[in-house]
């Protein structure tokens, strides 16, 4: 069974209630009410804050009568992330049979093929964004979609941008094999300054390494045109 406490520092004991419950199924907002033992009202006022903050969703179940239709609520993929998840370690123990069958160069042709299956994904989500600042941005987006909290931030002089990551999915696998951290160094590059070269892209530190967060460097040199809607101001995103 899930021990709730960690949840009910989180959310609240009632939301930590209400968010396990869905772990185990769908349910609707009556149903939780009378397993809780509280009212549907509060049950739904809940539901509505951590639908807010992307923890659940809902979805409308016609059950063949003629009565209202119910709102069947679930976990989101984010609220799925409440919960231990032991894929990273499923991963890591995958590479390291891997490398004792095979030998390291198995695990480092696996590591490159992953880069760069997930360089064409990227580069599909940049392929119509020709400004190289809206290019970070884009990509920063691409990156907290998989799970890199990563932002932008502007410097002072209007021409560089530092595109970091707070937080590293798959930090244990990149500490154990740091090619892992090269090749999205490279992966960067082939995306933000490959067919520019008015652009520099320059890794500085890695969470992998220790440093509290991946720090990428993006330079423009003077003459490259800045896109109008892009601030020269500092601004994070």
């Amino acid at each position: 069974m899930t021990d709730v406490r960690p949840l009910t520092d989180l959310l609240g004991d009632t939301r930590a209630q209400i968010v396990t419950t869905l772990q185990q199924r769908p349910t609707t907002a009556r149903e939780l009410a009378d397993e809780l033992g509280i009212s549907a009202a509060a049950v739904r006022r809940h539901l509505a804050v951590l639908a807010g903050d992307d923890l659940v969703s809902s979805e409308t179940v016609h059950d063949g009568s003629m009565g209202r239709p119910n709102e069947r609520w679930s976990l989101t993929a984010r609220g799925k992330r409440l919960f231990p998840d032991r894929s990273a370690e499923f991963a890591d123990e995958v590479l390291c049979h891997l490398e004792q069958a095979f030998g390291r160069p198995a695990v480092a042709a696996f590591l490159k093929a992953r880069a760069e299956q997930h360089g064409d994904r990227y580069a599909d989500r940049l392929a119509d964004v020709s400004d190289p600042v809206e290019r970070v941005r884009a990509l920063a987006r691409a990156l907290s979609d998989d799970g890199f909290a990563a932002r932008v931030v502007d410097g002072q002089n209007g021409r560089s941008l530092t595109l970091l990551q707070s937080h590293c999915a798959i930090e244990g696998i990149a500490t154990e094999h740091p090619e892992v951290c090269a090749h999205e160094a490279a992966l960067f590059k082939r995306l933000l300054a490959a067919d520019d070269q008015r652009v520099t892209v320059s890794r500085r530190d890695t969470i992998a390494s220790g440093a509290q967060a991946c720090v990428c460097h993006i330079e423009l040199a003077d003459d490259h045109p800045r896109s109008p809607q892009t601030p020269t101001s500092d601004r994070s995103a």
